[in-house]
């Protein structure tokens, strides 16, 4: 395929973008929709030639391309058919660009370095391992019951989740990727974390999904996407659950604790209010959220190490502050400048990180680290969730 050319098919210049982007514009469906063509079939040209086809995992794009009943009439004929490449690569990528937007790879990209197959293969286990599929079917099946806009937000917070979880799969797993052995291990996670978060993100989940039930969406699926920004830890607390050979529940108990105790979910949260204007500014506002979220991974390692199986996780905290009476108090100095200053900016939020991480270094040096690196920790996460506990639209748990 040609690159691009703007003139030959009528885009927008340089300045012209400028002048949209001044009057708060964005491009038109057509031009949209010439770009989104473009990216599918540069990258099905690029993923052509990589593994990814070949893989046993996409006989399942292959089978689902056909009609129903050639399934299994011809099972042979399909898995030999002379475009099965093309056919796989060209439903895959319609999928992923569809669900993720148009400029997930280049995005993805830029943040990881990441191949275009290791992105791809990063997708498939994100959206497998948080049962993504069924999410969606569940959105889509509102039609013309809910409105579009609420239908539109609460799948722009899949995509979020899909983002969240294929940066950390990229930065925390050996490449190259490799599909098997994953499977839908998190998605029940999600309506029993409501149960370990603090009261602040606890009363955001029930104001967010009581507005959504008043907008007609059913109670389980807004409780699910209520709970989708905390269930983008999930891979954390599964890889901690891992590394200290403790279950889920007592982990998820102990790191939502970590992060009311040290205020991280409101830092977490001034992060997501910085500027993304700008590529580099985009760009450092992910590297600050992933960072925190990996520095909240090893405490909660740190605060666990050791700990006996009744410990309650409200106590666990407190014994590890009082062990590291110095770096709390500095801490909790730092805390109180930034809750009653005015919002910090990139500057103050870099700063914070490396003081946050100097915490952690000074309470245990090298024992942050620890991993289990080797693990199929997504097979046998299952193990580790807890029972069927799920939320009510009043924000309680029932059994």
């Amino acid at each position: 395929m040609g690159k691009l050319d703007r003139t030959i098919e009528f885009l927008p210049t340089d300045d012209m973008l400028l002048e949209c982007k001044n009057a708060g514009e964005g491009l038109t469906p057509p031009e949209l929709a010439l770009l989104l063509a473009y990216v599918k079939i540069s990258l099905c040209e690029r993923l052509l030639a990589s593994e990814l086809p070949d893989e046993p995992y996409m006989a399942r794009t292959l089978a689902n391309y056909f009609p129903s009943p050639m399934r299994t009439a011809f099972p042979a004929a399909m898995a030999n058919h002379r475009l099965r490449c093309e056919i796989v690569t060209t439903e895959f990528v319609n999928g992923m660009i569809n669900r993720a937007g148009i400029s997930f790879v280049f995005r993805m990209r830029q943040e990881t370095g990441a191949t275009d197959a290791d992105l791809s293969h990063a997708y498939v286990i994100a959206r497998e391992i948080f049962a993504l599929p069924r999410l969606w079917i569940q959105i889509e099946s509102l039609d013309n019951r809910v409105s579009a806009d609420i239908q539109s937000e609460m799948l722009l917070d899949g995509r979020k989740l899909v983002e969240r979880a294929v940066r950390w799969i990229i930065r925390n797993r050996p490449r190259p990727l490799s599909i098997a052995g994953y499977g839908p291990s998190l998605e029940r996670l999600g309506a029993t974390l409501i149960g370990h978060v603090g009261e602040e993100e606890r009363a955001a989940a029930q104001a967010r999904s009581g507005q959504l039930v008043t907008n007609g969406v059913p109670e389980d699926l807004a409780i699910r996407i209520a709970m989708l920004t905390s269930l983008s830890s999930g891979l954390d607390l599964v890889e901690v659950a891992f590394a200290t050979n403790i279950d889920t529940d007592k982990v998820a108990g102990t790191y939502f604790g970590v992060g009311e105790h040290l205020e991280l979910h409101w830092l977490r949260d001034r992060i997501a209010d910085l500027p993304r204007d700008t590529h580099w500014q985009a760009m450092a506002r992910v590297a600050l959220r992933d960072d925190l979220y990996e520095v909240h991974r090893h405490i909660t390692m740190d605060v666990l190490h050791g700990a006996t199986s009744d410990g309650e996780a409200g106590s666990l905290v407190a014994n590890w502050a009082q062990r590291n009476p110095a770096s709390m108090q500095l801490w909790s100095q730092i805390v109180r400048e930034l809750l009653s200053g005015p919002a910090p900016d990139f500057i103050i939020l870099s700063v914070v990180m490396g003081k946050l991480r100097g915490l952690v270094q000074a309470a245990h040096p090298g024992s942050t680290r620890q991993a289990a690196e080797q693990t199929e920790f997504i097979v046998a996460a299952a193990g580790f969730v807890p029972g069927d506990r799920a939320m009510t639209s009043s924000g309680e748990l029932r059994k």
